[in-house]
């Protein structure tokens, strides 16, 4: 299935359906109801069975309900300020069916080291020229606001208000990263860089012995990041090697791994 029939049906790799944030929906169906019995049984299946999912505005995640099974609702948000995205939940599905891996600083190290792989840092500028690994590939994922609507107007103010730049996803993220490594990007091997790094995994394992401990219910679809809507992006683009760096740029810089600080230190 394309990812274009997947972001206007809402069905991809068996999770269907989402109840967006109240400010993003409108008029969306009432769940069906669903027995306890029910509901346990749907909310111990497996990531590739069919599993409903909603946001809970309380908790401010996404999170799964069997009550949402085999509903079918528009998984492309429109903000009323920026450029419209896929909601979060298709994709973690679809980086879970590709098997996008997460890369240990170390390896990533060897990687670039060697030619073999290319670090994407899909940060702001700003924050990359403060500091960033010594050979990284700067392609923001967002952009400053660019709109003059009332919207944009209202979202500068307001992150003005709390000194952070207001930011919008870049519409043209993948072509620019296209330019960047040349002809052959869409077969580099691609390992992407953001601030925290995100994670896949939606339990807790003990780092001693790998078992699982628990399933933990702020992981329902994992953690987003930057780094891995930047993967999504680019395996839509049909870039065909796309890793991301576990722990992020912070990984790198506290492993001890070669930096760069720009001009940084003569601020």
């Amino acid at each position: 299935m394309s990812f274009t029939s997947l972001q206007s049906v809402g069905n991809i790799g068996g999770a269907q359906g989402t109840l967006l944030p109240r400010s993003f929906s409108r008029a969306l169906p009432s769940p069906r109801r669903t027995s306890r019995v029910e509901a346990a049984s749907a909310s111990q299946a497996s990531t590739d069975e069919a599993m409903g999912f909603r946001y809970d505005a309380s908790m401010q995640r996404w999170v799964k309900d069997a009550r949402y099974t085999g509903a079918k609702y528009n998984t492309l948000i429109t903000p009323k300020s920026g450029t419209p995205y896929t909601i979060w939940p298709v994709m973690h599905t679809e980086l879970v069916r590709r098997k996008v891996r997460c890369v240990e600083p170390e390896e990533a190290h060897n990687a670039v080291s060697s030619g073999k792989a290319v670090l994407l840092d899909v940060r702001l500028p700003k924050q990359f020229e403060k500091g960033h690994a010594d050979g990284a590939v700067n392609i923001p994922l967002y952009r400053i606001t660019a709109g003059n609507k009332l919207w944009d107007k209202i979202k500068r103010i307001v992150m003005g208000g709390m000194v952070m730049d207001a930011t919008e996803r870049d519409p043209d993220f993948s072509d620019k990263v296209v330019a960047a490594l040349g002809r052959n990007a869409h077969r580099t091997r691609v390992i992407v860089v953001c601030g925290v790094g995100g994670t896949l995994e939606t339990a807790v394992t003990v780092a001693s012995t790998g078992k699982v401990a628990h399933n933990d219910p702020d992981r329902a679809f994992g953690r987003e990041s930057r780094a891995l809507k930047a993967c999504y992006e680019l395996l839509k683009a049909k870039f065909s090697k796309v890793e991301f760096l576990k722990g992020g740029h912070g990984s790198w810089r506290h492993g001890g791994f070669p930096m760069d600080y720009g001009h940084a230190d003569e601020e």
